[in-house]
């Protein structure tokens, strides 16, 4: 699953870029991209999507951030403590 956040300036085209790519480097190590979600760049919507992606399961949460993210106030969010979810962060440079 993608997720990405996205600002007012933000172009439909980039978003889709990302997921075309994201998909294809996916494909490379044989597995599939099975949803993709699209929030504005708000840690409570960031937030409620993580939450409801939770909920689905997946193998794998990848978040493709519009800018420069803080993961404090996600990473502890007490929703996801009550799901028993961890997350893992890696930053892309």
């Amino acid at each position: 699953m993608l997720i990405q956040t996205q600002l007012t300036t933000t172009k439909a085209s980039v978003l889709n870029s990302t997921a075309e790519v994201t998909s294809e480097r996916l494909k490379m190590m044989d597995a599939v991209l099975i949803d993709e979600k699209r929030c504005n760049h708000s840690e409570n919507e960031l937030s409620s999507e993580l939450y409801t992606a939770f909920a689905a399961k997946p193998d794998i949460i990848l978040i493709a951030g519009a800018s420069a993210m803080s993961t404090e106030g996600i990473l502890y969010h007490p929703q996801f403590n009550q799901l028993g979810v961890k997350l893992s962060i890696s930053e892309c440079r």
